[in-house]
């Protein structure tokens, strides 16, 4: 169990918190602290929403983003170096506050879920479309995947789950052939 934190330090947490430059920036204000202590006590003392408003990432963003065109957050962090989830939040600010709107959604490549484009400037927000079934999604990955091999995988899964749930599983005449069992 850690050491108790003193009210001093509970205060150079608050301003810390009020800071708009990243927590992890500021642990040598706390020397004798981690990172993951500070985001508890953070927590505890309800400092949830951490201060971006003057962040110099949403600069970089707004920067990035002058062109008008279109971006998701994945591509606007990789351009400005930030972390997705930050940078999520900043624009998903932004839209509240008017500077950017969500053009439309699209879907990623890896599950099917949406995922917000963005564009400076004023606009109605799109609505969000409605989430994939596991059927839409089981097709798209089909869609996606050489059908033999889909096939393969199908089968060793069949054959894995007889194994796992003590099923008989009869060989092939070829497999039985070839480590001696033929009939």
């Amino acid at each position: 169990m850690g050491a108790r934190w003193s009210e001093e330090e509970k205060q150079v947490l608050r301003e810390i918190w009020a800071s708009p430059i990243p927590v992890k920036l500021q642990t040598h204000k706390l020397p004798m602290r981690n990172i993951d202590s500070i985001k508890q006590m953070g927590s505890k003392l309800g400092l949830n929403g951490k201060n971006r408003a003057f962040s110099p990432l949403l600069e970089k963003i707004r920067e990035l983003m002058a062109d008008r065109q279109p971006r998701t957050s994945l591509e606007v962090a990789m351009r400005v170096g930030g972390s997705i989830s930050q940078v999520r939040d900043l624009m998903d600010g932004e839209c509240s506050g008017n500077r950017f709107h969500i053009e439309r959604w699209q879907q990623t490549g890896s599950n099917g879920r949406w995922q917000k484009v963005f564009k400076m400037g004023r606009g109605k927000n799109a609505e969000k479309p409605a989430p994939m079934t596991n059927m839409q999604r089981s097709r798209l990955f089909r869609s996606r995947v050489d059908q033999d091999e889909y096939l393969f995988k199908r089968k060793r899964y069949a054959l894995n789950r007889a194994i796992k749930t003590g099923r008989v599983v009869r060989r092939d005449p070829f497999t039985a052939a070839f480590f001696g069992e033929a009939r």
